[in-house]
């Protein structure tokens, strides 16, 4: 009966060894795995900064972009309008110049 025990006993301190052992290695294998996801999601975060100041650039470039085609557009419907005035002014004046020239005959 005392070998029983004691065998008992020897397997019992056994399986515990092994049980803290392989507690130990899922502990190290769990720490390794916080490490590695915390990593990674450091990497996403600064990767998903980057992509929104990239986002911020190109917006503000296109900003840019958009104010100097209305300026451009503006100019050219300012020119475009004098250009009109002048043109009527001229036809004005050769109505005007025709008329006179009638009148002369």
């Amino acid at each position: 009966m005392l070998l029983f025990l004691q065998d008992d006993r020897r397997k019992l301190l056994q399986e515990r060894k092994e049980s803290e052992r392989a507690t130990e290695e899922l502990r190290k294998e769990l720490s390794t795995l916080r490490s590695q996801s915390k990593k990674e999601s450091e990497e996403s975060k600064s990767k998903l900064i980057v992509e929104r100041h990239e986002r911020e650039r190109e917006s503000s470039e296109h900003a840019v972009m958009v104010r100097e085609l209305q300026k451009a557009l503006s100019e050219e419907r300012r020119g475009r309008e004098r250009a009109e005035d002048a043109l009527r002014e001229a036809e004005e004046r050769c109505k005007q110049v025709g008329k006179e020239t009638k009148n002369m005959f």
